[in-house]
């Protein structure tokens, strides 16, 4: 089956399981239709999580080249998951990956793991010698997720610091 223009199958320096044949990995700029979409909800859900109401729509200038990417992960035309990464300012060297996120229907199948594999590989193509992220301390699926692929807990950075709904992790790229 041939690929989509724009679209790319991660079987060289990613491995993609054999069972996400049909997906297909685009990068896109964060403004595009579908990556807000994916971004939205994203954000509709950690709003129904946390208690907020406001969108907090990523500015896509960290996340266009050379210092940064976003993806869309689609099945077919399906939008199923999407996450950048951009420079994390805070930890010079560090990449950081944002906004991951996979459609409810498509969750513990291995997607969001074998999307933070896409990310670091761009984050690697990018530069970067190391990736941080941040996410909420009561997802204790998204923690199980990143300490299972190696990730390590560090200190709260900027604009998280002091705020406890974060924790924060790292790994060496």
């Amino acid at each position: 089956m041939a690929v989509p223009s724009g679209h790319m199958r991660y079987n060289n320096g990613v491995t993609k399981p054999s069972s996400f044949d049909a997906l297909t990995v685009r990068m896109l700029p964060v403004d595009h239709p579908d990556a807000q979409t994916l971004s939205d909800a994203q954000q509709c859900e950690l709003g129904s999580i946390f208690g907020f109401d406001d969108l907090n729509r990523l500015d896509p200038v960290p996340f266009t080249h050379p210092g940064g990417a976003f993806v869309v992960v689609y099945d077919g035309d399906d939008l199923v998951a999407c996450g950048g990464v951009s420079a994390l300012s805070a930890l010079p060297g560090h990449a950081e990956i944002k906004r991951m996120y996979t459609v409810p229907d498509r969750r513990r199948q291995g997607i969001s793991r074998w999307l933070v594999t896409v990310l670091e590989d761009h984050a690697r193509i990018l530069g970067y010698s190391r990736i941080g992220l941040e996410t909420g301390s009561t997802m204790t699926w998204a923690i199980s997720l990143y300490t299972g692929m190696g990730y390590l807990p560090i200190p709260t950075y900027p604009p998280y610091i002091g705020n406890g709904y974060s924790v924060c992790f790292a790994k060496d790229l």
